[in-house]
């Protein structure tokens, strides 16, 4: 079934809750073990450092039974908030094997985030596997997100918790394009490469003042201030069962921290569907 169906069938009774929550937290693993020995462990780690998963394997997860060909994810990108990078390198050498290189400068895919990200740290194994750290600079992981080029990569795996900033576009393979983002030169490759997979993506029209369709809510409006975990988003909550554990280990805990975008800068409330 779809997500959008899972979302559905979750609400018949606790026990569907709980299968549903089960199904998801196993499709997580199988994605996550082509990176890591102990996926769970892992889960929990970035469970208590308030790091989140995020990029084409979140998506791999989720567009199960969608208009768009799956695809297998080729890395692992994990955001982490600017206070917990150490803990984090510690955790993938120490209990995964992993060793960290340094880029002299940021990547043109992750240099288009602009402000949000501080840095990246590549962790690599010698049998190809890659784990990407990226470094945000606030306290929330999810502050990176913020700048992405576009709805359809907006989704995240963090604190048990599965969410997607526009569900409704991007599981049915849709996706609107940032304003700030569209004349970037790997923008317009990251836009090509996700219209390859499958992905219809357009643009905000910020100019038509019924620029949102009512059909889909006040947060689809460009102008609308939004903030993950909101009620456009679409969350499910997927237990790891090894959080126990790590606290007993002396794993610090960080802060949660909102983290709030908006694409046309501020509330317009020109009467349209989204205002």
């Amino acid at each position: 079934l779809p997500l959008p169906s899972l979302s559905f069938l979750r609400g018949v009774s606790s026990a569907h809750r709980s299968q549903v929550s089960r199904f998801i937290s196993r499709r997580a693993n199988e994605v996550f073990s082509r990176f890591l020995s102990n996926p769970t462990c892992f889960r929990s780690m970035i469970d208590h450092t308030n790091s989140c998963v995020s990029g084409s394997a979140i998506l791999e997860i989720a567009l199960q039974s969608s208009p768009v060909q799956p695809w297998l994810a080729t890395d692992l990108d994990v955001y982490v908030p600017l206070t917990a990078i150490h803990t984090v390198m510690t955790y993938l050498a120490d209990n995964e094997g992993f060793l960290a290189v340094f880029p002299p400068q940021l990547p043109p895919d992750i240099a288009e985030y602009g402000a949000g990200i501080a840095g990246v740290v590549h962790m690599v194994r010698p049998h190809g596997v890659k784990i990407d750290l990226i470094v945000s600079t606030r306290m929330s992981s999810l502050y990176p997100l913020a700048y992405f080029w576009g709805t359809c990569v907006m989704n995240w795996f963090k604190n048990g918790q599965l969410g997607f900033a526009y569900p409704k576009l991007t599981l049915q393979g849709l996706g609107l394009i940032n304003p700030d983002k569209i004349r970037h030169p790997k923008v317009r490759a990251c836009i090509d490469k996700y219209t390859a997979r499958g992905f219809r993506l357009g643009r905000f029209e910020e100019g038509n003042p019924f620029h949102t369709d009512r059909s889909l809510n006040v947060g689809y409006c460009p102008r609308r201030f939004r903030y993950f975990g909101d009620r456009t988003c679409l969350l499910f909550n997927v237990p790891d069962g090894e959080a126990h554990r790590l606290v007993e280990d002396g794993l610090p805990m960080m802060p949660e921290l909102k983290t709030f975008w908006t694409f046309g800068h501020s509330d317009c409330g020109n009467g349209c569907g989204g205002a």
